[in-house]
C-alpha cells in the first residue's frame, strides 16, 4: 500500500501499532476525523510518508514524539485544527518539508526557532 484514504470518517483514535505491517506507505490522508492525538504515528514503519493530511481534526497540540519518525514528509497539512501548541523543535528532523498548512487554528505562541532548519519550505 502507497496510499492510504481515511478521510472523512469518524475517527476518534488509532492504535498505535496499525500501521506496523503496512510497507511503502508514501501518502496518508486522515483529514475530516476527530483525532485529537497522533499517538500512532510513533512507529517507523511511517518513516517513508511524503505527505501527511491531518486537517480538519480535533487536534489541540502537536508534539514532537509524536513526529520523530515521519523523517520523508515534504507535506504536512495540519490546517483547521484547534492547536494551540507547537511545541519547539518540533519540525528539526522534517528536513524534507516543502509545504506547511497551519491556517484556521488557535495558535497563540510560535517560538522563534519553530522553523529552523526547514530549508526546503516553500509554503507555509
Amino acid at each position: 500500500i502507497s496510499t492510504l484514504l481515511l478521510m472523512r470518517n469518524k475517527i476518534n483514535t488509532l492504535g498505535d501499532r496499525i500501521f506496523e505491517n503496512i510497507h511503502g506507505l508514501k501518502e496518508l490522508k486522515l483529514n475530516e476525523n476527530r483525532l485529537a492525538n497522533l499517538s500512532f504515528l510513533r512507529t517507523k514503519m511511517v518513516s517513508n510518508i511524503t505527505l501527511l493530511d491531518l486537517s480538519q481534526n480535533s487536534l489541540t497540540a502537536v508534539i514532537s514524539e509524536w513526529v520523530e519518525y515521519v523523517l520523508n514528509l515534504q507535506v504536512l497539512k495540519l490546517h483547521n485544527n484547534k492547536i494551540k501548541i507547537l511545541e519547539s523543535g518540533l519540525f528539526h528532523n522534517m528536513t524534507a518539508l516543502a509545504t506547511l498548512t497551519l491556517n484556521s487554528n488557535e495558535i497563540k505562541i510560535i517560538s522563534r526557532y519553530l522553523f529552523a532548519g526547514l530549508s526546503k519550505l516553500k509554503y507555509l
